[in-house]
């Protein structure tokens, strides 16, 4: 009974920051105290992603909400970034590098601490972001076509790096494990 209660003031107080943020916007925008085209989704995002983490950080909920308000945050600060005038193709890989802060987030309020599982998807995402933003910001003055025609090779490299750690992680198990039955 009292999580059905508790469900209710959930939805009520997300319910009443949205429409008091939304209301606060239009009410600016419509008396010309300012003037953002396309604020109203950021602000929308943004109510959404900071009831999200009260439902998380305060309530006590599921760490679901920690993973989606942390990155609908971040992804909030990019559209409004985005209707400042920084354009979404210029944006858009910030939005990946908050999807993966969040994930991280997320494994990390769900188990309590770090796991592999979501660290490494994490971290990938968050570099593949970091590594597109180059691009978008003009960065490098390379646009990635040229960049992946000079640089591929890498793949390989990287690759076979991967390789080989995996072989000694391996390797040690298995020197590990003889070690123990001999014993």
């Amino acid at each position: 009974m009292a999580s059905q209660r508790d469900l209710k003031d959930d939805v009520l107080f997300l319910g009443a920051t949205i429409a008091l943020l939304v209301g606060i916007g239009m009410l600016l925008e419509t008396t010309g105290a300012l003037h953002l085209p396309g604020w109203g989704l950021p602000v929308l995002v943004l109510a959404v992603a900071g009831v999200s983490l009260w439902l998380c950080v305060v309530r006590g909920r599921s760490a679901v909400f920690l993973g989606t308000g942390v990155g609908l945050g971040l992804s909030g600060f990019v559209l409004l970034g985005s209707a400042l005038g920084l354009g979404i193709k210029t944006t858009w890989p910030l939005i990946m590098v908050s999807i993966g802060i969040g994930l991280f987030a997320y494994g990390t309020r769900r188990y309590r601490g770090p796991r592999i599982t979501f660290v490494i998807p994490s971290i990938v995402i968050v570099l593949l972001g970091l590594f597109f933003s180059l691009f978008s910001f003009h960065v490098l003055t390379l646009t990635l076509a040229v960049f992946v025609s000079i640089w591929w090779p890498l793949l390989f490299i990287f690759g076979g790096i991967s390789m080989f750690l995996a072989w000694s992680l391996r390797s040690r198990k298995e020197h590990a494990k003889r070690r123990l039955d001999e014993s």
